[in-house]
């Protein structure tokens, strides 16, 4: 039970911190943004289509990562 799962985390609100791979929370300040990986006691499971639309972006952001890192 992870933010990446959670109908919560907003990625789509995330706008440059996007790059970071982090995302606002629907329940926390505007100013708050959390990881994937974060976990809290208020998590509300996604839909099986958002958590692998989710994956699919985390995973194109992993790859962008290791694109940068062997310049």
């Amino acid at each position: 039970m992870n933010c990446a799962t959670c109908t919560h985390w907003a990625p789509r609100n995330a706008g440059a911190m996007a790059r970071h791979r982090m995302a606002p929370c629907a329940l926390g300040k505007p100013w708050t943004y959390y990881g994937p990986d974060h976990r809290c006691e208020r998590h509300s499971m996604a839909s099986p289509e958002v958590i692998e639309g989710r994956q699919i972006w985390l995973t194109r952001g992993t790859k962008t990562k290791e694109k940068e890192g062997s310049k």
